[in-house]
């Protein structure tokens, strides 16, 4: 009897210990995405240190004939093609907001972030889905991230 109160102890111990993992991986992600928001928000170039360099940075283009355009650039390439437009962008500003954010723990303790993200000088909406976690280092970058956007014109 006591060795099956053993059982059920260290396995309730293992169940708490490991939302315990999910709940700060998701408090790490939390984190991450709410200073991803205000270097975005700033045109801070720092912003680029939050992707990993082996980050997959996806766009897709759903276009008025309703065919598909898919860009996929690797985090570095992605990083230095955004350090080229963030002039541009400083120059002709845009408000950023994120609404409906859900950030869900997978098991491998990296962390699935969806939301909508809106323009407010294009009055749009669009889909993001990042995956973020720790790199080889321990630090935590964005690792995927995937934006949808629909093309009226």
């Amino acid at each position: 009897m006591q060795r099956i109160s053993l059982l059920v102890s260290l396995f309730t111990s293992l169940l708490i210990g490991g939302n315990a993992v999910a709940s700060t991986s998701v408090d790490q992600a939390e984190q991450l995405f709410e200073r991803y928001t205000a270097l975005e928000q700033a045109y801070d170039p720092a912003i680029l240190e939050l992707y990993a360099d082996d980050a997959m940075v996806t766009r897709v283009q759903l276009l008025p004939d309703g065919t598909r355009k898919v860009n996929q650039l690797e985090g570095r390439w992605y990083k230095d093609l955004v350090r080229q437009m963030l002039p541009r962008a400083k120059v002709e500003p845009d408000t950023i907001s994120y609404s409906q954010m859900s950030f869900t723990g997978l098991e491998d303790g990296r962390v699935e972030v969806r939301g909508m993200r809106h323009s407010a000088r294009q009055d749009r909406y669009q889909p993001i889905q990042m995956v973020v976690g720790p790199t080889a280092t321990g630090e935590w970058r964005i690792l995927e991230e995937r934006v949808v956007v629909v093309r009226e014109e």
